[in-house]
């Protein structure tokens, strides 16, 4: 078999190296693999290829893919794979992002949490203020409220429970004991509100559709705690930025970590930028220059079953 890889990108850690293509290669000794250099090279020659490993697939492509028989991406979300009903082609999503966006979630929490944003303050001031941290607060005594328990909320909730964290999440469905073995409280989303006074982290890893659009409204924050701060790692549709800048500047919440967004790039005289209680991570929070090294294992194991 033929198998295209087109795994180039402006972020470095999203492309591939030649060692992982090399990688892939010997491992797979009996098939070839031909490192596509850029999208005008996938787009004339995507006929070619039995199967893809790619970051974009258009619509338009179909037609001309007649030998395709599976597309694999390292994206969790299909925002760059676009679909056909009348084409069948399975796709495959990266499902190995969950402990790298998990130590991102922590280690927001812990910027709040520990007063780091004002450490930074009053380092460039020069100012020796010990008793501030009097205000610092342990993860152990917190709730942490998850909206879209997929899986990697899941990992996030494991990773957050050995910390002593009580966890909390939001869906439609009844309480899995397999699935939602790290949670602590299972509520139905139209019960929410009466719960969002008690937590102290909100987290949304909520996917982009009609239903969660500005979830995260002014109504929504109303009924938060004061102290408590939101965090945004799922898609930018969901959160009313508008709504969330009233918050803050209310009271209503304490701060919010920011990893998606409405529009992206965040525009440059968005005043989010310069928020003292807004932490900017542009959609970031699985960069690691171990990316494609965790993919690349989970790859040779999904596409077994084509190549064997």
């Amino acid at each position: 078999m033929i198998i295209g890889v087109f795994l180039s990108n402006n972020i470095d850690a999203f492309s591939i190296t030649s060692e992982q293509l090399k990688s892939l290669s010997e491992y797979f000794p009996s098939h070839t693999f031909l490192e596509i250099p850029d999208i005008e090279t996938l787009e004339k020659s995507v006929s070619d290829f039995d199967i893809l490993i790619t970051w974009v697939f258009r619509k338009e492509w179909y037609p001309r893919s007649s030998r395709l028989k599976a597309i694999f991406t390292p994206a969790a979300g299909s925002d760059w794979i676009e679909r056909l009903h009348e084409y069948s082609i399975p796709v495959f999503h990266g499902t190995f992002h969950g402990p790298l966006i998990a130590e991102t979630l922590c280690a927001m929490i812990l910027h709040f949490n520990k007063q780091f944003h004002k450490a930074i303050t009053h380092q460039q001031q020069h100012l020796w203020n010990r008793n501030f941290f009097s205000m610092g607060k342990r993860l152990a005594t917190q709730t942490i409220l998850f909206y879209g328990y997929g899986s990697i909320a899941r990992c996030c909730a494991g990773m957050l429970k050995t910390f002593g964290c009580r966890i909390w999440a939001v869906k439609r469905s009844s309480r899995d004991p397999v699935l939602d073995s790290d949670t602590d409280l299972i509520i139905n989303p139209q019960q929410c509100q009466q719960f969002l006074g008690q937590v102290d982290h909100i987290v949304s890893f909520l996917p982009a559709d009609k239903s969660t659009a500005d979830i995260f409204n002014r109504q929504f924050f109303d009924h938060t705690n004061s102290d408590a701060c939101f965090y945004n790692l799922g898609r930018g549709n969901c959160c009313n930025e508008s709504d969330l800048l009233w918050a803050l500047e209310h009271k209503k919440i304490s701060g919010a970590a920011l990893d998606v967004f409405k529009e992206e790039p965040l525009p440059q005289n968005s005043p989010l930028w310069d928020h003292p209680d807004v932490l900017i991570y542009p959609h970031a929070s699985a960069i690691n220059r171990d990316y494609l090294h965790f993919y690349s294992a989970e790859l040779k194991k999904k596409l077994k079953p084509f190549l064997s």
